[in-house]
């Protein structure tokens, strides 16, 4: 969405923040992020219809708001604010060793080179913040460049609620390339955390996702810290590996967690596919070995891709004993 301003940005007026009020909201909808309780999504019982109606209204301020950028409106101004009193939002998905990237270094020389930022980012006025006047809706790597060059940040502003807000970062999101699996699922974590969706299933159709996308993005994004450690950065995971990372973790995190620590001590050293692979080593094809009682076979066990399943025949074990089985099991896998 940034991007096509670039061509005409000289159509917008450059003026000094201190100079200008605050511009009008562009929706119906009133409230900024100085009104911290603005409304979030939900659909508790009887309330699907405020779901609907508020999610509706959002997306139809952000649509407004989207479409005067693209036509280079002169009723929304840029303005030369300081980089330095401008906060990141909490759902910004930049991680943060992207700051230490090459990449970014290089980002920064440009940023540099010609004074500041040239395509604009998008804030929203915010109160109460001691340490900061604006909130970054989209446009983080330009405002930490930024700051960390000393340049005046050229920015848009507009109040926008809570979910205004986060529904315009996540279309600027969906827009970029380099999207990663673990952004996209630090994106819908969020959504969920601040509940602007009941569920993955409502976010999943918001977004025309599958359930599977929506799933898998989550749970790269709430692997343990210590698996995060283990790989060169967040963004090498994949979310082909998402399943088999939480199945074994639920079934016997020790054995990861370890390895993880180890992987983490030498980080860098392996690219991600070979840390997935020392983390979670192929597991041979099903193997199925007899199980004895003496010279009697009483049943058998089958282990596939990390799941082990005791069949007993017939008769071998009454109903009112399988608790007891089921005690000494969990006794077997506590004594390990």
């Amino acid at each position: 969405m940034a991007g096509g301003l670039k061509a005409s940005l000289d159509k917008f007026k450059d003026l000094d923040a201190s100079t200008v009020s605050k511009p009008a909201s562009l929706g119906d909808t009133t409230g900024t992020s100085s009104q911290p309780n603005s409304p979030k999504l939900h659909s508790a019982p009887g309330g699907m219809a405020a779901f609907s109606g508020q999610l509706r209204a959002a997306n139809d301020t952000v649509r407004k708001l989207e479409e005067r950028l693209k036509q280079h409106e002169g009723s929304v101004p840029t303005l030369r604010i300081d980089a330095r009193r401008v906060r990141f939002s909490r759902s910004a998905n930049r991680h943060e060793q992207h700051w230490k990237t090459a990449i970014f270094r290089i980002f920064k020389e440009d940023l540099k080179s010609s004074g500041g930022n040239v395509v604009p980012v998008l804030v929203r006025p915010v109160s109460g913040d001691p340490d900061a006047d604006f909130e970054v809706t989209y446009g983080h790597r330009r405002t930490k460049a930024c700051q960390e060059e000393g340049l005046p940040l050229l920015a848009i502003v507009q109040p926008l609620t809570d979910l205004e807000h986060w529904l315009a970062m996540a279309r600027e999101n969906m827009h970029r390339e380099d999207l990663t699996p673990y952004e996209l699922g630090d994106m819908y974590v969020n959504a969920l955390h601040d509940k602007f969706f009941e569920n993955a299933a409502q976010l999943a159709v918001h977004f025309e996702k599958s359930r599977a996308h929506v799933s898998q993005a989550i749970k790269l994004r709430n692997l343990p810290q210590v698996v995060l450690d283990a790989f060169p950065s967040p963004y090498d995971l994949q979310y082909r590996w998402s399943d088999e990372l939480s199945l074994r973790l639920a079934a016997n995190p020790k054995p990861i967690l370890d390895q993880a620590k180890l992987l983490a001590k030498k980080k860098g050293a392996l690219s991600g596919a070979q840390v997935f692979a020392t983390l979670c080593p192929s597991i041979k094809q099903a193997s199925t070995s007899p199980l004895k009682l003496g010279e009697r076979v009483i049943g058998r066990t089958v282990f596939a891709k990390g799941r082990l399943q005791i069949q007993f025949e017939p008769n071998v074990i009454a109903p009112d004993r399988i608790p007891d089985l089921a005690a000494v099991i969990a006794d077997f896998l506590r004594a390990k």
